[in-house]
């Protein structure tokens, strides 16, 4: 018969072993951190959040809730975004919500033309030369992708995305030290993000 004082050690082992077993709870989303923050650390039912139905969101909020409904592979939704862009009053971010339902429905020449005429319209706007950079990525336009990838940059320097995407454009143009310096970058700028294992394996396949 196990004496009391040994049964009691291998419970209290038990019960630490369940207890290192059970996943820690979930943090919430930081309300002050920006949508863009939020989209790059996967937070991404938090970036839905502020674009709830009858919410005054920011054009640059709903054009990211599109993208983190393309990144879940819902396309209706993400298109239903972008149709928001469209309704709205301001003409640049109306193009662009229409180069983004066309890339959606893969009508990439129609996704490239709108994006053209956003940056047209805007030449400093940050999502136009966002939006083309995508739009030429689809079009396999990697000259036009880069170049637009680095204008985003230029503007916005902490926009990890552009990186990611630029990586992918260079790696295209096998231009691959531009491309690994983009993907260190995205690393370094969304650790937490949801292409962060993606990225990790591109690097990899680069050396």
């Amino acid at each position: 018969m196990a004496q009391p004082h040994a049964w009691s050690v291998r419970l209290l082992t038990t019960l630490l072993l369940l207890a290192l077993c059970v996943p820690a709870p979930a943090q919430p989303a930081d309300p002050q951190a920006s949508t863009q923050t939020l989209f790059e650390t996967g937070e991404f039912d938090a970036v839905l959040a502020r674009v709830a139905e009858g919410s005054d969101a920011a054009p640059e909020d709903i054009f990211l809730a599109g993208m983190t409904l393309q990144k879940r592979e819902d396309l209706e939704g993400a298109s239903a975004q972008m149709h928001r862009l469209e309704a709205g009053d301001d003409e640049v971010w109306a193009t662009i919500g229409r180069s983004a339902v066309a890339l959606f429905s893969n009508r990439d020449a129609e996704a490239l033309e709108e994006a053209r005429k956003a940056v047209s319209l805007d030449s400093e706007h940050v999502f136009a030369q966002y939006q083309l950079g995508l739009s030429a990525v689809g079009n396999s336009d990697f000259a036009t992708a880069t170049r637009a990838f680095t204008r985003v940059l230029e503007l916005r320097p902490s926009f990890a995305y552009a990186h990611y995407y630029a990586g992918r454009a260079y790696q295209r143009q096998r231009n691959l030290a531009k491309a690994a310096e983009h993907y260190r970058r995205f690393l370094q700028l969304a650790p937490a993000s949801a292409d962060t294992a993606t990225v990790q394996a591109l690097l990899r396949a680069l050396k």
